[in-house]
């Protein structure tokens, strides 16, 4: 807005106008540059409090790593995934480079899941048709085959 309104303010028709522009730009400027200075002086800048980075990938610790059975299509995968309880955190599809040869996943459970769901969980994922094997607590690239 400063530049137009110098611009503008060379020729005597349009000066007002560009005197308008600069002042305006100028107590945008200050506004904005006022107000992060607030906000910084009373911590409330969202990027000074961004959370803590966490690791996630298949070499860190998993509560369970479910190999499924050779065959099982991308789309019974996905139904699986769908049926994922609200205490599972994170959810992980390895593909088979990274499971051995089998198409994988690797559930983490969230702090306040009860014990008593996770067993139930874990009980039913073992007795699922489209699952071969499951591993509990390790990392997915420690399973050796």
């Amino acid at each position: 807005m400063c530049v137009v309104g110098l611009l503008l303010a060379i020729y005597w028709r349009t000066r007002w106008i560009g005197a308008g522009l600069v002042a305006a730009g100028l107590l945008g400027c200050t506004s904005f540059y006022g107000g992060m200075a607030l906000l910084l002086r009373l911590d409330r800048v969202a990027w000074r409090h961004e959370p803590p980075l966490v690791a996630f990938g298949p070499d860190q610790k998993a509560g369970l790593v479910i190999y499924f059975r050779h065959g099982t299509t991308d789309e019974q995968i996905e139904e699986f995934q769908k049926q994922t309880p609200s205490f599972v955190s994170e959810y992980l599809r390895l593909p088979p480079s990274q499971a051995n040869g089998h198409d994988a996943v690797a559930l983490t459970f969230s702090e306040n899941a009860r014990p008593d769901q996770v067993r139930w969980y874990i009980e039913k994922v073992e007795r699922d048709g489209r699952v071969e094997k499951t591993y509990r607590d390790v990392a997915p690239t420690a399973i050796q085959p």
